[in-house]
């Protein structure tokens, strides 16, 4: 009996990790990471079959930047992975027009600094069951730059409620 205990509490720790959103976990030789990543939708509830838009935010510290899905001469492009349920279709991520750098050496690069979001119309299957909640986690990697580079790395998570009625709107002000 107690050997299922402490396996339960171990799959519930392990359950809890894997859905609660994560900022940027990657770290060199112990410092911070320099960007963090959060989900969200324009969505508080979904409607079976009725699309809707989800963002991947990411926020840069001051002095740092990412790159956009062509990063010019130098960088590597963000690299995003959508982990949605069963039946639920992802389109195409639309990323914000970036912005222009002349980096040192002349180098020309396509990035973002402060903040951006990258978006996705996501679908639920019109056969998703009202009173159920889809689970949808993101995945990212991406180079953090500030005068010198880093790997950067990161997961989010945003659980949504299934009902039979229209989807009730959220985050209005980003999207």
């Amino acid at each position: 009996m107690r050997r299922m205990i402490v396996v339960a509490a171990g799959v519930a720790a392990l359950a809890l990790w894997m859905w609660v959103p994560v900022l940027a976990n990657a770290q060199v030789d112990g410092a911070e990471p320099h960007t963090r990543i959060a989900l969200v939708s324009d969505v508080r509830t979904l409607q079976p079959g009725i699309p809707f838009t989800a963002g991947i935010v990411l926020t840069m510290d001051p002095g740092w930047h990412t790159y956009w899905k062509n990063p010019g001469e130098s960088g590597l492009a963000t690299e995003v992975r959508w982990i949605v349920p069963e039946g639920f279709t992802v389109g195409e991520t639309e990323w914000p027009l970036p912005e222009k750098k002349i980096e040192e050496g002349d180098v020309l690069t396509f990035g973002y600094g402060g903040e951006t979001m990258l978006l996705a119309t996501i679908t639920p299957p019109a056969t998703a069951l009202p009173g159920t909640a889809a689970d949808l986690r993101v995945e990212a990697e991406w180079l953090e730059c500030e005068k010198t580079c880093v790997p950067g790395s990161g997961r989010a998570a945003l659980r949504l409620p299934v009902t039979g009625t229209r989807p009730m709107p959220a985050n209005q002000q980003l999207f």
